[in-house]
Parts: structure tokens; C-alpha cells; sequence
């Protein structure tokens, strides 16, 4: 990895880490994390994408 890619890889962890911080629900039961998840799985199989996947609350 070049000294740029880690830079962009820096710069895309930080605002990942500010829209996380950003996203603030009303609500989320365990019967919408289910099906966040199991849409996050479906679609990463559709798509041939290895993902690991953990929702938690904070």
C-alpha cells in the first residue's frame, strides 16, 4: 500500500466513523437489526462480496 492509499484509506475510515456518529434512530428493535442484516447478507451474496456484518446498539 503507497503512502496515497493509506491517506485515502484514513480519510474514508474518518468519515465512515462521522456518518456512524451522525445516524441517530427514534428506535431500533431487534426485529429491525434482523432485517437490516439479513438484507446486508442477501445482497452481499447477490453480488458475490465477502462481508462480515455486526449491528449493535450503543
Amino acid at each position: 500500500m503507497t503512502g496515497d492509499d493509506e491517506g485515502r484509506l484514513r480519510a474514508l475510515v474518518a468519515e465512515l466513523e462521522a456518518q456512524r456518529d451522525e445516524l441517530v434512530l427514534d428506535r431500533f428493535t431487534h426485529d429491525d437489526a434482523w432485517e437490516l442484516g439479513s438484507w446486508l447478507w442477501r445482497t452481499a451474496v447477490e453480488r458475490d462480496l465477502s462481508v462480515a456484518i455486526s449491528i449493535r446498539q450503543r
